[in-house]
């Protein structure tokens, strides 16, 4: 029976107690190997993620499809000549730009004006202070309530 204290062990500074013999640098290059196994369903989940939807949307874009009938009839670029040649297209383009460029304007601007009223003393200024924070603090609370 191997007890805790039949193992010959000593201290290494770097990596803590590992067994006699065993070098820290071997330990090292496990390690980046044992991270690069415990990060690899992650990374092959947020590839199937990102990266399937990204292709069949690129598939679909240049075939003619019908949802009620199976399969792709492949078009080509078709499609994006019949978008570019269609007038609601640019006009859609045009106000979709328009209210991105308002709507980034005004929260910035509102964003930078509401900072410097709780960095600055002003009045009102703890009333901001524990406006801002109240929704930070509820989610927390609420979580070990439950």
């Amino acid at each position: 029976m191997l007890t805790l204290l039949s193992l010959k062990t000593t201290k290494v500074d770097a990596v803590g107690w590992v067994p006699l013999g065993a070098h820290p640098q071997s330990w090292k290059k496990n390690n980046v190997i044992f991270k690069a196994l415990f990060l690899l369903p992650a990374l092959l989940t947020l590839v199937a993620i990102i990266l399937f939807p990204l292709l069949f949307t690129v598939r679909v874009s240049f075939s003619s499809w019908d949802v009620f009938q199976s399969g792709l009839d492949f078009i080509g670029g078709r499609n994006y000549v019949r978008v570019f040649e269609d007038d609601r297209f640019w006009q859609s383009l045009q106000r979709l730009s328009l209210l991105s460029i308002i709507s980034v304007s005004l929260q910035y601007t509102l964003g930078f004006a509401l900072a410097l009223a709780v960095w600055k003393q002003v009045r009102g200024g703890p009333l901001l202070r524990v406006l801002f924070l109240i929704p930070m603090m509820t989610t927390p609370v609420v979580m070990s309530v439950i």
